[in-house]
């Protein structure tokens, strides 16, 4: 979806591109750095829905992504790459099972294209058919401690456990939805995934139960889960185990392209980078070199400043790090001392 429905809610909002799709980044009179609220509602119009449905569709997805599609049962969820044979990340995206030979794949729009050609691209003889729906679906979000509160006070008791979807229904609408529930880091959130027609009403329902964020402000609580992002941390010439995202990797299920690589990595036990959170003692930025004794030992990829708290003045940031400088070496990025840090980087 090229801009969200939901943009226009907003008229005095900033509005920005956000992984292939214009939505709102920022509120007037709202500040990026405030807490998420207790319930928090985002525009998560940026996903593109594609779906494998086929006799094939398991076994053939097995082959292809990093997720252990083996074993998932329907409703379901997990966490999956698609690699390049040299076990380079191409995409980062969730896999549903909706039923045993049909699955659903949500991915951000800037790598829907992508994603569908090389998926195609291996189908070959395997009685299985992709389709693309992103134009015909939606999905909208709702995070924090207090979103199951806000769903079921909102007419939905259908909610799933984490890690899995189930059908529901709203009151008043006719079209069954899915809720799809995560954990990102300790952030609890639901998604609502469904027909364009059905999910655009739901925005103005669940406003009067949990208020909306922008873009900036989920990413920044992103950054401060340790929540890696595409297109942020998960780029082009990332490995999957530099992320940490070891939930996507099915480790027992058999060969998939670039399996040989990331097994490698897993047999050595080792990284030559790897993904960090950080706290420095002054102001840095997405970009700027992590150094150790005068040495480059890594990159930071996201930082914001932290206004409140313990650790307030100082900024957090995530960033690869040589995992030989990652034991205690004293690290500057920007000339501020900083150290490494456990998310949630606010704590």
């Amino acid at each position: 979806m090229e801009i969200s429905p939901w943009l226009h809610h907003h008229p005095q909002a900033v509005a920005c591109q956000y992984r292939g799709t214009r939505i709102a980044a920022q509120f007037a009179g709202a500040a990026a750095e405030a807490p998420l609220p207790s319930a928090a509602l985002c525009d998560w119009s940026f996903r593109a829905a594609l779906r494998v449905q086929g006799p094939d569709a398991r076994k053939w997805l097995n082959g292809i992504i990093t997720a252990n599609v083996r074993d998932l049962a329907p409703g379901r969820t997990a966490p999956s790459f698609l690699l390049n044979p040299k076990g380079h990340i191409l995409a980062a995206f969730d896999t549903a099972a909706l039923s045993a030979d049909e699955f659903l794949l949500l991915a951000s729009e800037d790598q829907r294209t992508l994603l569908l050609e090389t998926l195609r691209r291996f189908v070959f003889r395997s009685r299985l058919v992709i389709e693309d729906l992103s134009a015909g679906t939606l999905s909208l979000a709702v995070c924090g401690p207090g979103a199951e509160a806000a769903l079921r006070a909102a007419g939905c008791d259908d909610l799933p456990a984490v890690g899995g979807w189930r059908a529901a229904h709203f009151p008043g609408g006719t079209d069954t939805l899915r809720l799809l529930r995560w954990q990102l880091g300790q952030i609890e959130t639901v998604e609502i995934h469904g027909n364009i027609e059905s999910v655009v009403p739901l925005y103005d329902t669940m406003a009067r139960q949990a208020t909306p964020i922008g873009a900036a402000a989920w990413d920044r609580r992103m950054l401060l889960e340790g929540i890696p992002l595409v297109g942020r941390e998960i780029r082009d010439a990332v490995l999957p185990p530099e992320t940490g995202s070891l939930a996507a990797i099915g480790n027992n299920k058999g060969c998939y392209i670039g399996q040989e690589i990331v097994e490698r990595i897993r047999a050595r036990g080792q990284v030559h980078r790897q993904l960090h959170g950080f706290r420095f003692a002054g102001a840095v930025q997405a970009g700027e070199r992590i150094q150790a004794d005068g040495k480059d030992v890594g990159e930071l990829t996201a930082a914001a400043a932290l206004t409140s708290g313990a650790h307030a003045g100082q900024y957090a940031a995530l960033g690869y790090l040589r995992e030989a400088a990652a034991g205690g070496a004293a690290l500057t990025a920007a000339g501020a001392a900083g150290t490494v840090a456990r998310p949630p980087l606010d704590e």
